[in-house]
């Protein structure tokens, strides 16, 4: 959520300036960015090696994204 709305404000800052991208190649690019970022958080080796042992450091992750995403709200 965080990478894609950054991108579509992102990508509306640059529309001001200059008509590059239409409503839905903007809204493509949005969602393709948030899944893939999402995909590679969920299937990163360094995420799956701390999360299958009983130490805090994926719910550190999880709160780390959790105050991220409420700063950017």
């Amino acid at each position: 959520m965080l990478v894609s709305r950054s991108g579509m404000d992102f990508l509306r800052s640059l529309k001001k300036e200059t008509n590059v991208l239409g409503e839905k190649t903007e809204s493509l690019f949005c969602a393709t960015a948030g899944v893939s970022s999402g995909l590679l958080l969920a299937f990163s080796q360094g995420m799956w090696s701390q999360s299958v042992i009983a130490e805090v450091y994926a719910l550190n992750i999880l709160f780390q994204s959790a105050v991220l995403l409420f700063l950017y709200r």
